[in-house]
């Protein structure tokens, strides 16, 4: 009779053991997710707060650099340029080719209160926010052949401390995910003759994007 007993006993204890570890498992399993949730937002939120406090630095060594690329196309024909704003001085620079000839260049003094509105309003506008590409991901070699690409960076005297990108093609988005319309034009605002530079810049002066 006890072995009648025992033989009914154990597979009640081993669905209980069984069980037990079922529920002890998934415990350790959410107790893993909301660790990791609650690493992630206070890493996140640092980012954000390093990335605000490069970007409202007004030391004479800090700037912002927006950089537009067109369609790739033949060398004599490919155009691109190039726009820094820093503390002291706002620069525009148009190239032609792959090689960086430079077509037309404008130079003129800032000052630490003009650059200072302007980054302010940067930071209204959520710039530079998102979280940069790594590694080959981040290669813009080849990307975006028959559109525009646009790139933002955060300088700290010849370091970059951000870059983040942003393509006119849909497969190939790029880093910046936030609306580009409004900071790009708040840049090229700071160059009095943009208007005069923009017809060397060939198709892009044509296009609206960026």
């Amino acid at each position: 009779m006890n072995k009648n007993r025992n033989s009914r006993t154990a597979p009640l204890v081993m669905i209980a053991i069984v069980v037990v570890v079922a529920i002890f498992a998934l415990f350790m399993l959410a107790k893993s997710l909301l660790d990791s949730s609650s690493t992630e937002a206070p890493t996140k939120k640092k980012e954000t707060n390093i990335t605000t406090e490069a970007l409202l630095n007004t030391a004479t060594d800090r700037g912002i650099e927006m950089i537009v690329r067109g369609p790739l196309v033949s060398q004599e024909n490919f155009r691109s340029y190039r726009i820094v704003v820093t503390p002291v001085k706002r620069t525009m620079v148009v190239y032609e080719g792959y090689l960086g000839k430079v077509l037309a260049e404008k130079s003129y003094d800032n000052n630490a209160k003009a650059y200072e509105e302007m980054v302010y309003a940067l930071n209204r506008m959520n710039f530079m926010k998102d979280t940069p590409f790594d590694g080959d991901k981040n290669d813009m070699r080849g990307a975006c052949p028959k559109g525009n690409i646009l790139e933002f960076k955060l300088l700290n005297g010849n370091n970059v401390t951000k870059h983040l990108w942003k393509s006119t093609c849909g497969d190939q988005p790029g880093s910046y995910k936030g609306n580009t319309n409004e900071p790009a034009e708040l840049i090229r605002n700071q160059i009095n003759d943009f208007s005069e530079l923009k017809p060397k810049t060939g198709s892009l002066g044509k296009s609206d994007l960026f």
